[in-house]
């Protein structure tokens, strides 16, 4: 089983005015993920690596994954974050935005996921195109029909959707894989800072790595109210599977992953 070769880049940084990064990152191929903590206290930064800790601790490192499997890590990391927003007082939750690679029956294909108002973004062919849809309040009123001006539109940073709230349903998109694909993913403290045309003019620049530079360097160089995490993605060669390879895939992932799901539940590890 050859699997595609993907550059990757992150990047997380506190902001100009936040004390804490409540942030967390994981590229760890088949899985890049951005989640952004809620809460005080650090209880926001918890949520957020246990998510993403519950990915690593499950999914990293296999060749490829299914859409079964991701969504049963999905609901081991919803099941931790629930956790710990029951055992603190007022919020606790994170927003968990990404990709995994995943082996479909014509090849591989990009599985993205989205809860909350971190956003993933595919620039192919030179055109920028944001995949997720953010779950805030005023994006809902704005698809709802009210007018941008509208003085009654929300804040964005109003959620509607994150892990370790009551409202944690993901969205999920499946897209062919394609060399030169390049994906950014990132916090609302990117997007919400700077506009699709940055964004496409440093996504494009030279390796993934310069182009998380370049994001990072111009969203500190404004107000950067907020916290801001970056990922940078590049399929760099394709990869490719036999109808044998797939099917062994396919047979030994659930078991793996319950396997691995179990060692780390008795180790009783935090992340």
């Amino acid at each position: 089983m050859k699997t595609p070769n993907i550059a990757v880049a992150e990047r997380s940084h506190v902001g100009n005015y936040r004390a804490i990064n409540e942030d967390a990152v994981l590229t760890a191929a088949p899985v890049f993920l951005v989640a952004d903590g809620m809460g005080g206290h650090q209880a926001g930064a918890l949520a957020a690596q246990t998510a993403v800790a519950s990915f690593r601790e499950t999914v990293a490192g296999f060749p490829a994954l299914t859409q079964r499997v991701f969504e049963q890590a999905l609901a081991y990391a919803r099941q931790r974050v629930a956790k710990i927003s029951a055992s603190v007082e007022g919020i606790a939750g994170c927003t968990l935005s990404g990709v995994a690679v995943i082996a479909g029956e014509s090849g591989y294909e990009w599985l993205v996921a989205n809860i909350g108002d971190s956003r993933v973004y595919l620039l192919r062919d030179n055109k920028l195109s944001l995949i997720t849809n953010d779950h805030s309040l005023l994006n809902e009123m704005l698809q709802a029909g009210y007018d941008i001006s509208d003085p009654r539109l929300p804040k964005a940073n109003i959620i509607t959707r994150a892990l370790g709230s009551d409202a944690s349903q993901a969205d999920l998109w499946r897209l062919e894989m394609e060399l030169g694909d390049r994906l950014l993913i990132c916090t609302d403290g990117l997007s919400g800072q700077l506009d699709e045309s940055t964004l496409l003019e440093w996504l494009r620049r030279g390796s993934v790595e310069l182009a998380a530079d370049l994001l990072m360097e111009t969203v500190l160089e404004g107000e950067a109210p907020d916290n801001v995490s970056v990922i940078v993605l590049e399929v760099a060669t394709e990869g490719e599977f036999s109808e044998g390879e797939l099917a062994q895939l396919q047979a030994a992932l659930p078991l793996d992953f319950e396997r691995r799901r179990r060692e780390h539940l008795a180790k009783d590890v935090t992340p």
